[in-house]
């Protein structure tokens, strides 16, 4: 045990490590995701009217127009426009408006720039790691566990770039973890069970309006609330149900779109592409919590069931505190590998996308699972006090390595940029809701772009008209774009004209064709 507060110094330590290594990935980081630029666009209120602009093809849609038009589809001109953003959610996504209000109030103080929902994540990293040290407390009874499953979370490489990406997800975790802590407290006789209550309404509503994720972990939390019922009163039972049921009436009542946005994501169609990549793809994920280097994580596959196949045969019949109905430890793992059990079945039958099934998708998980290793810990077969510095070390180092790479990686592209300010017009092929913003961000505010799709720029050849050797291409193949059509485009520019292309660009997501005279 750690003497009167000094685990307050180590902990400040341990999460300013992250934040550091979290640093490391702002200055690395050149472009946004396709998420993410739908993330700015919602949460400066632009999402419905980019949408209808490029439905309806007003301009600046098939015009030219200066970069700045389009910039401000990311610019929050308008304050405090909550109740736009939620109903842009409700009428084009499926994601509660939680994240991307407090996103909104971040662009306000610094402007939408690259790093805008990265310090919002880093924000929310503090608070998640200062519960999940209580979280963790309440299941160890250890400060020094504690801290261990704080800096095992904050420095996984799997965490990290959650963190890195403007998506709910980190809130979601936030939300996952408190949900959590109260739900024990709740569990616990010598605890004050109205605080938790309020607690857990509180961490529902949080959940409930962050990302539709929340509701496997309520699942698995209304399971485990039925299960208490063997130990605690009917009264304490049907409170806690009436609390969760007050958070989920408030949370319609705060954004009616919930579960409209659930009954839409359910009639979506998903792409299957078969058990055996998807299972692949789930034990790469599980794994890619210590680490995201595909050699270890195939050992770590195979040293993961091995271990978990001996626990589960040793301590079948043995009593341990775990047992309990009420044990903290007990409650964790049950929730986390309820969610995780949900999540992976519905990804391999099919119920979700392909690509659903990553990091991000599992935050939820990584919390709990920190603190399930660190209770390991606490059994006597187990204990050693050399094995959690060597683990926080291993993936402290793969991950302040992993995110340095960018440094010495695509250094001969690093001049793109000076590419993208030599033409006096642009013209753009794809004006996907994710793609457009991000392929133009590097783009001089007062230049001329045309931006249409591939088949708008074929049908309508009056922007090609005014083509000389001094307007860029930026293409990419996807949202029906393809090879054939970009290739009829690039005939197009006048044959005095050279086209040469740039590929693979980290300020650049598509590609890019520079005209230069023969």
């Amino acid at each position: 045990m750690l003497r009167g507060k000094v685990w307050r110094k180590y902990l400040f330590v341990i999460v300013l490590i992250a934040l550091i290594v979290r640093g490391i990935g702002i200055i690395t980081k050149h472009t946004w995701t396709h998420d993410e630029t739908v993330s700015y666009m919602a949460a400066t209120g632009h999402q419905g009217e980019y949408l209808r602009t490029i439905q309806m093809k007003n301009p600046p849609y098939g015009a030219w127009a200066t970069c700045r038009e389009w910039k401000t589809f990311v610019q929050a001109d308008s304050r405090f426009c909550f109740s736009i953003i939620s109903r842009d959610l409700m009428e084009s996504d499926v994601h509660p408006p939680l994240y991307f209000w407090l996103l909104h109030l971040f662009s306000l103080v610094n402007k939408v720039k690259l790093s805008t929902g990265i310090w919002l994540n880093m924000l929310l990293v503090c608070l998640s790691s200062l519960l999940l040290w209580k979280l963790a407390l309440q299941v160890c009874q250890d400060e020094r566990l504690a801290l261990f499953a704080v800096a095992l979370w904050a420095w996984s490489p799997a965490v990290i770039p959650i963190s890195l990406e403007a998506r709910p997800y980190e809130l979601l975790a936030l939300a996952a973890i408190l949900f959590v802590l109260e739900l024990v407290r709740f569990a616990d006789s010598s605890g004050r069970r109205r605080t938790a209550l309020i607690g857990l309404s509180f961490a529902t509503l949080l959940g409930v309006l962050t990302h539709y994720h929340f509701y496997i972990l309520l699942f698995c939390g209304l399971i485990y609330i039925v299960y208490l019922s063997i130990r605690m009163r009917l009264k304490s039972i049907l409170m806690a149900l009436i609390a969760i049921m007050v958070a989920l009436l408030a949370g319609h009542f705060v954004h009616p779109g919930l579960f409209k946005a659930i009954k839409r994501m359910g009639s979506e169609l998903i792409f299957f592409d078969g058990i055996i990549k998807r299972l692949d793809r789930t034990a790469l994920a599980a794994s890619s919590f210590l680490s995201n280097i595909h050699l270890f994580q195939y050992i770590l596959i195979a040293v993961g069931i091995y271990f978990l196949i001996s626990f589960m045969v040793k301590y079948r019949y043995r009593r341990t505190t775990w047992r309990r109905e009420t044990s903290p430890a007990g409650a964790v793992l049950f929730l986390g590998f309820g969610f995780f059990f949900i999540t992976v079945f519905l990804f391999i039958l099919g119920f979700s996308p392909a690509h659903a099934m990553g990091e991000k998708y599992l935050c939820v998980v990584w919390p709990l699972a920190a603190v399930f290793a660190a209770a390991l810990l606490t059994l006597k077969d187990v204990r050693h006090q050399l094995l959690p510095v060597f683990i926080m070390v291993f993936i402290f180092l793969q991950s302040a390595i992993i995110l340095s790479l960018p440094f010495f990686e695509n250094l001969e592209q690093r001049d793109i940029r000076s590419l993208l300010r030599k033409p006096d017009a642009v013209v753009v092929d794809n004006v996907a809701r994710g793609e457009l913003l991000r392929l133009i961000w590097y783009v001089p505010e007062d230049k001329q772009v045309f931006a249409a799709n591939q088949s708008d720029l074929l049908q309508q050849p009056a922007w090609s008209r005014d083509l000389t050797c001094n307007t860029m291409f930026i293409s990419k193949c996807s949202y029906g774009n393809t090879a054939e059509r970009q290739k009829e485009i690039l005939k197009k520019w006048p044959l005095n004209c050279e086209l040469i292309r740039f590929n693979g660009s980290p300020y650049l997501s598509g590609q890019l064709f520079f005209a230069a005279d023969r």
